[in-house]
């Protein structure tokens, strides 16, 4: 998954394990803080390369995230195909 995230960058968001929240310090300003806890970020950029950049200034590991975490049920019920009844 971190390579097909370096490679694709296709995920909303990058989950990303690092020593602390110093190292958005070191990348640009479009990769924006979704949340963060203990050594864990959820970023999101629409920079081409933002995830190598995250490496760069010493991210750990960057995995593929959705923005509003695992239970994202808008994103996951169209990816299944889901189709709400109106009426």
């Amino acid at each position: 998954m971190a390579a097909v995230m370096v490679i694709t960058e296709a995920a909303p968001a990058a989950l990303v394990i690092a020593p602390g929240i110093h190292i958005l310090a070191s990348t640009s300003n479009d990769t924006k803080l979704i949340r963060g806890g203990h050594r864990t970020l959820v970023v999101t950029s629409r920079k081409p390369g933002y995830v190598k950049e995250l490496y760069r200034a010493g991210a750990w590991l960057v995995l593929p995230s959705l923005q509003n975490g695992c239970l994202d049920l808008k994103i996951v019920s169209k990816a299944l195909g889901y189709r709400q009844n109106k009426g």
